[in-house]
């Protein structure tokens, strides 16, 4: 196909603003891999996206505002949301590509929609509402409306099926790839670990995870647990101090480099989560040689096989009986920091990218 006659694909802002995260990394990943092959067009002009300076093509820049202006993100967002309706009118693309709930665009698109589905946990687990009622309508409008559905996992696209009776080969799956490697990997300043990755909501299981583990950290006093995200809350810090471990807990905030070196020399990534679309956390550890220790519900035996030793995320002593099997059995960590860089070759960006222009040619 020559250039004057590529694929025009118009991404929607939403994920693309965002500062960071899976679903932020994803399209820019995608992004990435296509921008040869097809004409990206962006619905944004300005985010603090940290995967965009991968893509100086895009001409994305952060709002002339410094960052502790608390009303920085509010304006980026009316700004692009403006954008967003402008580039939609002029209707000058071949594929509108939404990546996230939004359905703004609906009455306005006249060309075939292409929808991500990250996961259904607001539509799995309502109990604990995690987005407001009106981000599940808008997400029902998507799937209805889209052309083509893309679920980044066959749990979710089984999720998808469950609740919305579609038609199954309107779905494909298309898996995340690897994380980028890591360009320096730091000393390890911690001492023994165990390290926790991500948000700490209800639906991801931390504090039933950290009341699971206490019998551990009092039996290694040298053993602590990092956690990777915001600092804890008041009532974080209340629940640590009831239980005996106040000094045993540590959050930080980390780039990707600090975040790799953390996994690499962890004795142990946990992922306690009750539901996740994907996991890319999953990916990371593999990539970076940590063992990995996994709920055993969704999507995590489909991402990471016979990788992860894997427990009952609702009985505590499960969970605390894998991770402590993993800490003292040095041959089994070793055993699963290899099946972890094995299964990590059967992710890649290459392949999703691909497998995502396949699902524009599908309507092209």
């Amino acid at each position: 196909m020559s250039d004057n006659h590529r694929l025009r694909v118009l991404y929607d802002y939403p994920s693309v603003s965002m500062a960071y995260g899976g679903v932020a990394r994803y399209i820019c990943e995608i992004i990435h891999e296509l921008h040869n092959d097809i004409e990206v067009k962006t619905s944004i002009l300005f985010s603090d996206n940290v995967y965009i300076k991968e893509l100086p093509f895009l001409k994305v820049k952060s709002l002339f505002i410094a960052n502790k202006f608390k009303g920085k993100v509010r304006a980026q967002t009316f700004i692009n949301a403006a954008y967003a309706n402008f580039r939609v009118l002029r209707n000058d693309f071949d594929i509108f590509h939404a990546t996230y709930s939004d359905a703004y665009f609906l009455t306005e698109v006249k060309k075939p929609i292409v929808v991500t589905i990250h996961d259904m946990i607001n539509e799995k687990l309502p109990q604990y509402h995690v987005s407001h009622k009106s981000h599940i309508e808008s997400k029902k409008r998507l799937i209805y409306n889209s052309s083509q559905i893309i679920a980044v996992s066959e749990n979710t696209k089984k999720d998808i099926l469950e609740i919305y009776p579609i038609n199954p080969d309107k779905i494909t799956v298309v898996h995340h790839g690897p994380p980028t490697p890591a360009k320096k990997i730091y000393n390890n300043e911690f001492g023994d670990y165990i390290l926790y990755v991500g948000r700490r909501t209800r639906y991801k299981n931390f504090q039933f995870f950290v009341r699971s583990i206490v019998p551990l950290l009092t039996r290694f006093p040298d053993v602590k647990l990092i956690c990777v995200g915001h600092a804890f809350t008041a009532e974080e810090n209340q629940l640590f101090n009831e239980l005996g471990i106040l000094g045993k807990l540590l959050a930080v905030g980390v780039s990707d480099d600090i975040l790799y070196s953390l996994y690499r020399n962890a004795l142990v990534f946990v992922f306690p989560s009750i539901f996740e679309g994907f996991g890319i956390p999953i990916l990371e550890a593999f990539a970076n040689q940590c063992p990995v220790c996994l709920s055993n519900s969704t999507c995590f035996p489909e991402i990471a096989g016979d990788a992860a030793l894997y427990f009952d995320g609702a009985d505590s002593d499960s969970i605390c009986a894998s991770v402590e099997k993993i800490i003292v059995d040095k041959d089994l960590a070793d055993e699963l920091r290899k099946k972890g860089l094995k299964r990590l070759g059967q992710f890649s960006w290459e392949r999703a990218a691909q497998d995502t222009l396949n699902v524009y040619k599908k309507n092209a």
